[in-house]
């Protein structure tokens, strides 16, 4: 469950990609383009002013772009190519994603246990390595919306079990953890009704899950964008997204 800092030694742009369009924010202004289906395309018309150009590029791609996975790592994997393999596997098992046709992210420390893995198209990640190249930005961070929210909870927010939720859009994304490593993560379209989507998909993540913790589970669910409409017996919602 690793935590994501940013550089702060240079100038920084944020580019982000939501539900709808590609933003492009710094200092000195901010450029939007719409979407539709053409992704790639609808980046390649974001306008950089010359003194826009250079710096540090922050990209966030929204949720409901990317796939999300837990894995479980055998300990017998040795080296990053074995590694590589189950976890293309996995992601092709659960989600129908070819290798050759997304990247695959996850924590470079690691070795065992259980990591959150991202997956995002590769079509996609190419166009915002070219724009970034073309206006001379340098990529100081690449990420989902759930993982750059969930690293703004404190340290301490995380340190026993618990779950976040976050709400963009239409785009409900919920991972649980225990004992500092991630257990069930669940991306979701939401209608009418998101705390109640919410609550469901909770309970859906748990079974299998409470022997782990034992009966007397106490568990905090922080949350950002929607309330849930109602809670497991044992967990209690944080004060506020930011844990406190």
């Amino acid at each position: 469950m690793s935590r994501f800092w940013a550089d702060l030694s240079a100038d920084r742009w944020k580019l982000d990609l939501d539900e709808s369009a590609w933003w492009l924010r710094g200092t000195e202004g901010e450029g939007r383009v719409p979407v539709d289906h053409d992704l790639v395309g609808a980046l390649a018309g974001i306008s950089v002013p010359r003194r826009w150009r250079k710096g540090l590029l922050e990209v966030e791609i929204g949720d409901a772009h990317l796939r999300y996975l837990v894995i479980d790592l055998p300990t017998g994997i040795s080296g990053g190519a074995e590694r590589q393999a189950w976890v293309a596997e996995r992601f092709r098992s659960v989600h129908g994603v070819d290798a050759n046709d997304w990247r695959i992210a996850l924590d470079d420390d690691a070795i065992g246990g259980a990591v959150l893995a991202c997956a995002a198209p590769r079509t996609l990640v190419s166009a915002v390595e070219r724009f970034a190249s073309a206006h001379h930005f340098r990529i100081a961070s690449f990420s989902g919306s759930f993982v750059l929210a969930y690293n703004r909870l404190p340290a301490q927010a995380v340190s026993g079990p618990g779950a976040f939720a976050l709400l963009r859009g239409k785009r409900l994304t919920l991972g649980v953890w225990n004992r500092g490593q991630w257990r069930r993560v669940r991306g979701l379209a939401v209608g009418r009704d998101a705390g109640d989507t919410l609550s469901r998909a909770l309970m859906d993540c748990l079974p299998g899950l409470t022997r782990e913790w034992g009966a007397d589970v106490s568990a905090v669910l922080h949350a950002e964008g929607v309330e849930p409409a109602f809670l497991p017996a044992g967990w209690r919602r944080a004060r506020s997204a930011a844990g406190a």
